[in-house]
């Protein structure tokens, strides 16, 4: 009978908006929740920039930081990181002599979650070496080498193969770079911002 062909057609139709509004409903849900990136590629360079600081009593500026960063991704939220780290700074007046360092470290990177922003950590080791830039060489730069325990917190943001981030570490300094130092005068904190690509 018509009558009943329309409320049949009625219930179907109400079956197919209230399936329609489930359908809506979990993408709005998904749009809401932070979108993962794209299966990461596995290998990753960065060029670095900022500024390093000197805790504490230090007789040190604070001084510009640089570097260059090669990693690979040995699983989706871990991996292994080495590069190159320099800084350029000066001793505190009267003297005013500046100071670089050049060196190299190795480190593991844990990020919780691929995201297209992703925080991550890190922890590695570093072997610096420090020297007078002038002639005059006063005790506080005497040339020397340090190790140290690089540990740090960064995020990095994707933009297609393009990343931009910044990293935060604080260098513990296992031994001093010059003869006779103590206490925590060769620990140092570095702040980068951080342009790579993706391969």
């Amino acid at each position: 009978m018509p009558i009943c062909g329309d409320m049949a057609g009625g219930v179907a139709s109400g079956r197919l908006g209230a399936r329609a509004l489930g359908f809506a409903a979990a993408a709005l849900i998904a749009c809401a929740l932070p979108a993962p990136a794209r299966a990461l590629p596995p290998v990753y360079v960065q060029l670095a920039g900022g500024l390093v600081f000197f805790p504490g009593d230090s007789p040190f500026d604070t001084g510009a930081a640089f570097g260059l960063t090669v990693g690979w991704r040995a699983m989706p939220t871990l991996a292994l990181e080495a590069g190159y780290l320099g800084a350029v700074f000066t001793e505190e007046e009267p003297s005013a002599v500046a100071a670089i360092e050049h060196g190299g470290y190795a480190a593991v990177v844990a990020s919780p979650f691929e995201f297209v922003v992703s925080p991550y950590a890190l922890a590695g080791v570093e072997v610096s070496h420090r020297r007078a830039a002038g002639e005059e060489k006063p005790a506080a730069i005497r040339p020397g080498t340090f190790v140290r325990l690089p540990l740090g917190v960064g995020v990095d943001g994707r933009l297609g193969l393009f990343t931009i981030g910044v990293r935060g570490i604080y260098d513990l300094s296992l031994r001093e770079g010059r003869e006779g130092g103590s206490g925590r005068a060769g620990d140092r904190v570095v702040v980068t911002l951080r342009l790579g690509a993706e391969f």
